[in-house]
């Protein structure tokens, strides 16, 4: 019902796991939060501290006496240098996948699994990365916004290390006709259902769609499973060099 949607159902405050309930909960400054694919009664938050943490809604064991509205942040990880800006998991089933962006100019990949180290560090961006959003088709390809008003596309399939596309917004038709009225750093992006448009949004209310190429969105017939052989393969030198650590 419309009606519930006037005021929140439930309210909670929260604190780092293992700290004392007596004292007064620490101010953690959420900045992005995520709900994992299929995992309804967990949310995954970013915080302005670069840390990534979980919040397990249903669970009970965690609420003190008196405090029934305070529950922990449970497996907090140390993930960028500065506020995050944008976490996001992937919608895809088999992919337990988490993107995440920072002020410190870098996007990163995690697991859930192994949340100690990312499974893929992007540091290759010279100023605050905005926004990241998984491809909503396909399972490998992302976007990125940053403030230099750059917007990538990224296929984990056939790159790790490097975007497959990008638009410069001093570049191009659209840039030369809009340069001065309408600022071009998205701070927010947004895939259609489909995945194949794209929409960026402004700090200053500005909003701009763009229809993406058919090669570009459309994953080849063995783009699932070469996706999973490349993140098992991540996940095997993540154990490695945990191992060697």
């Amino acid at each position: 019902s419309l009606n519930k949607l006037s005021e929140p159902q439930e309210h909670f405050d929260l604190k780092p796991a293992g700290s004392d309930s007596k004292h007064t909960v620490n101010d953690i400054s959420i900045t992005a939060m995520t709900v994992p694919h299929r995992k309804h009664s967990e949310i995954v938050v970013g915080l302005a501290n670069g840390a990534i943490g979980q919040v397990h809604l249903d669970g009970g064991k965690e609420q003190d006496a008196g405090e029934k509205n305070v529950k922990p942040l449970q497996d907090t990880w140390s993930s960028h240098e500065g506020p995050i800006t944008s976490i996001q998991a992937s919608c895809h089933d088999g992919f337990d996948l988490l993107l995440s962006t920072s002020v410190d100019g870098s996007v990163r990949m995690w697991s859930p699994e192994h949340c100690q180290f990312p499974l893929l560090e992007m540091d290759c961006y010279d100023d605050y990365v905005l926004d990241a959003k998984w491809h909503p088709v396909h399972p490998a390809c992302f976007a990125v916004a940053d403030a230099n008003g750059n917007l990538d596309l990224w296929d984990l399939n056939s790159d790790f290390e490097k975007q497959v596309w990008r638009m410069d917004p001093n570049e191009g038709e659209v840039a030369k006709a809009d340069r001065d009225r309408h600022p071009t750093a998205y701070n927010k992006l947004a895939w259609s259902p489909d995945g194949k448009r794209l929409v960026g949004g402004t700090a200053e209310g500005h909003v701009r769609m763009f229809t993406v190429a058919k090669d570009v969105y459309t994953s080849k017939p063995d783009g699932t499973a070469r996706f999973h052989d490349r993140i098992a393969t991540l996940h095997e030198e993540y154990k490695q060099q945990h191992r060697a650590g």
